[in-house]
């Protein structure tokens, strides 16, 4: 009698099953195509910035986007490795709009947004993982901190390639709107000072608030006062004219006048120094768009804490208590 064991095939015996991804894997894919769509919106906006063809605020919302996105990053994103990856993309995406300047100015844009906003996601993450609890501010303030720092940077150096003493930073559109808000301002104070109209009603003002203050104008008849008017505010023009160092025309708005001795200004020293003084404009800059940046940086981190207590809401992530007792975020 045959004792063999017939051969079997233990292979075949376990039926196969196909791989199903988490919804999670999808949730995070999606996170991070939203990510780089915004980082490549951002690099198109910033350059139609430069071109003269968009305004301050149009760009400040896309900065204002990816400024959100990358925040919420820090906390969906649990492989740094990943999240690198995913900068990398970010960072070609912003620069793909400036494609074909400067190899230089473009690596060294590339190195900031990378080594600053990689840096402020390692702080994030070590935040994140030594709390017993999610802590968001704390969590988010190193990571918008330096994305504030790596984008001035990063766009100052962009911006070279750009730079002109009739292109200065802020364009005129932008310097004008400036002139009527600070005109506002002063006049709260100084009602017959106006900066949003012409230069001769402008030096008229200045004119009338000078002699209103002395007993001797007051008491004068209503042509005496005029005529004293004419002739003062003949002497404050001619005065302007000749501390600006330019030929002001009465006619032309105040805005206008004043944007025009900046230009004046910046030509001129930029002639004496070269670029010297391209240098110290970049510096000066920097410490002044990083001052406000502080309070951007704040505004953009309460609306990411508002959309991501949303997304709690929803469900679309979750809140999950580890072994020891940590809580992480989940899709």
């Amino acid at each position: 009698m045959d004792q063999r064991i017939s051969p079997q095939n233990l292979i075949k015996q376990v039926s196969p099953q196909a791989v199903q991804l988490q919804p999670k894997f999808y949730k995070q894919l999606v996170f991070d195509f939203f990510s780089v769509a915004a980082a490549g919106v951002l690099g198109y906006l910033y350059r139609e910035y430069l071109s003269g063809g968009l305004s301050l605020v149009t760009l400040l919302g896309g900065l204002a986007l990816f400024a959100i996105i990358s925040t919420l990053q820090v906390f969906f994103t649990k492989d740094l490795r990943r999240r690198l990856f995913v900068m990398i993309l970010e960072t070609i995406a912003i620069l793909l709009s400036f494609w074909g300047h400067n190899w230089k100015l473009l690596g060294t844009a590339a190195l900031v947004l990378l080594v600053f906003r990689f840096w402020g996601e390692i702080l994030g993450k070590r935040e994140l993982e030594s709390s017993l609890e999610i802590r968001f501010f704390t969590t988010a303030r190193p990571v918008l901190s330096k994305f504030t720092t790596a984008l001035i940077v990063a766009f100052i150096v962009l911006y070279v390639p750009f730079w002109s003493p009739e292109k200065v930073f802020v364009s005129q559109g932008t310097f004008d709107g400036f002139v009527n808000w600070f005109s506002n301002v002063v006049g709260g104070f100084y009602p017959s000072i106006r900066l949003n109209t012409t230069f001769g009603e402008f030096v008229n003002g200045l004119a009338k608030s000078q002699l209103q203050s002395e007993s001797a104008f007051t008491s004068l008849s209503p042509g005496a006062q005029e005529q004293a008017l004419n002739q003062t505010a003949s002497q404050v023009a001619a005065s302007l004219s000749k501390g600006l160092g330019i030929e002001v025309d009465l006619n032309a708005p105040v805005s206008g006048t004043f944007y025009q001795y900046i230009i004046n200004l910046l030509r001129d020293w930029h002639a004496r120094f070269g670029n010297a003084f391209v240098a110290a404009w970049a510096i000066s800059i920097f410490f002044v768009f990083r001052g406000f940046g502080a309070i951007f940086y704040w505004l953009a981190g309460i609306f990411a804490f508002i959309i991501y207590q949303i997304l709690l809401a929803s469900g679309f992530i979750h809140v999950i208590g580890e072994t020891r007792t940590h809580e992480v975020i989940d899709w």
